[in-house]
């Protein structure tokens, strides 16, 4: 009986040794690798990023996944060129387009045989493009015509003036010149007829009563020696 109980325990401590170096074997392995690892996770890591990496599959249709492969590039909209004016455009030939034209009245001014001045009214067809005032002043500041001239019709508005702009607020057309209208070569008498012409010609339009001169978009006080235009100018101040 006490020999069975001695091989028992001499089993058990057998066994009990066994699993102690089992134990101690696989800490230490476990231990070595640690080592290992840290040691050449440099070299593991590089390795690691060497490796290819597989392609991803484009999405499916109304698979709900979505598409890797980047976007088509789309080609801006070509952009339009705003249309030209009239004057600009360019007339196939053969065409024969022809500019609408109105009649329009110029005060310009003649010579009697007694060397008195008098106003006198010519119509003209003045071309038209949507701002019939403005083209009419500029049909004034270019003068008569050659066959005009050969009558005698004359203007006193200093050849070098010209429109720089024009509109009309409440009765009033702010007609706006260059500085050569401040230069007349008929001195005091061309001052003031050269105001007559441009005030009785912009007061042909009836949405026009009267005429606010401006050199280079500001007011003067005179024109000429005394001829006060800071104000607006009716036909009756003439």
């Amino acid at each position: 009986m006490a020999a069975r109980k001695r091989k028992s325990t001499a089993k058990k401590k057998k066994a009990s040794r066994k699993n102690l170096i089992f134990g101690v074997f696989w800490v230490v392995f476990i231990v070595v690798m640690a080592i290992l690892f840290i040691v050449n996770i440099d070299e593991i890591r590089n390795t690691l990023n060497s490796l290819p990496v597989p392609a991803e599959t484009e999405a499916q249709s109304g698979s709900g996944e979505l598409s890797t492969e980047p976007a088509e590039p789309t080609e801006p909209p070509e952009s339009v060129a705003a249309p030209l004016p009239p004057e600009q455009q360019e007339t196939p030939p053969g065409t024969g387009t022809t500019v609408p034209t109105q009649a329009r009245k110029l005060y310009f001014v003649r010579v009697d045989a007694e060397g008195k001045i008098i106003y006198t009214p010519v119509e003209h067809q003045v071309e038209t493009y949507g701002a019939p005032l403005a083209e009419t002043l500029g049909a004034l500041l270019s003068g008569p015509s050659p066959e005009e001239e050969a009558s005698g019709i004359r203007t006193l508005i200093p050849p070098e003036t010209r429109l720089i702009n024009v509109s009309i607020s409440k009765g009033t057309a702010n007609i706006n010149l260059n500085e050569s209208f401040k230069f007349n070569s008929y001195s005091q008498e061309g001052y003031m007829w050269s105001l007559r012409q441009l005030v009785w010609t912009a007061t042909e339009f009836p949405t026009v009563n009267n005429v606010q001169i401006l050199i280079d978009g500001k007011k003067n006080d005179y024109l000429g020696e005394g001829i006060w235009i800071n104000k607006p100018l009716g036909r009756e101040a003439f």
